[in-house]
């Protein structure tokens, strides 16, 4: 139904504005969401002048879906654009190699009077990075990966756990305490799942822990 001026501002949900448009060619028509008003469509007249006529509830359906669509568009191209790299969520961490951080080449390792050194042809590292990630290589390729805690404060009387390395075990046989300790195997290097750190220049030391006779060291260099 079409309204003549005067009606205009009581039968059209606008609070009295009036748009007036020139040039525009009859027939053309626009779609606007006003306030908490369903969507008009606008006709212009031959005089210029826009009249309001309600449309259908298909029609204001299929308007509330397009702007809902939008709306998620929009969400998803914000999450896009403020995604960040691998690198810059860790901080780049790989590249931090101050303090205990960084590659480590074993050199060799102690046990009461045995002393274990790697064969000429095998080189053993262990990389630990600021993400508390590790990896442990043999010849530059890589052998296993894992995550790691400190605790303490350096240079000395840290600790480091292993996350990835079995767990030590604990047991009584005849009144005796036994203690199975957790490790991995890295060539000739036994990686144990809990350490005392000892940090010097570029030189690491780790033992195992908890301590016991005849105890197991492990040493490194950058």
């Amino acid at each position: 139904m079409e309204l003549g001026p005067s009606e205009s501002s009581s039968a059209c949900p606008l609070n009295g504005l009036e748009a007036t448009l020139s040039g525009v060619p009859q027939g053309d028509s626009f779609a606007v969401l006003v306030g908490r008003w369903p969507a008009r469509q606008f006709v212009p007249d031959a005089t210029k002048r826009l009249t309001c006529r309600s449309t259908d509830k298909l029609s204001f359906m299929k308007l509330q879906l397009f702007i809902a669509l939008l709306i998620l568009a929009s969400l998803g191209a914000c999450k896009k654009s403020t995604a960040l790299s691998p690198d810059a969520l860790n901080g780049g961490a790989h590249n931090d190699t101050t303090g205990i951080y960084g590659q480590w080449t074993w050199v060799n390792s102690i046990a009461g009077p045995w002393k274990t050194i790697p064969p000429s042809d095998s080189s053993v590292t262990l990389t630990l990075n600021s993400d508390n990630s590790y990896l442990t290589a043999i010849n530059g390729k890589t052998f296993s990966v894992g995550t790691f805690q400190l605790t303490g404060t350096l240079p000395n009387s840290e600790s480091i756990h292993f996350n990835n390395v079995p767990a030590t075990q604990y047991s009584t046989q005849n009144g005796d305490n036994l203690i199975l300790y957790g490790s991995s195997q890295i060539g000739e290097l036994l990686l144990f799942v809990d350490d005392e750190v000892e940090l010097q220049n570029d030189s690491l030391h780790l033992l195992r822990t908890p301590i016991s006779p005849e105890d197991y060291n492990a040493f490194f260099t950058k």
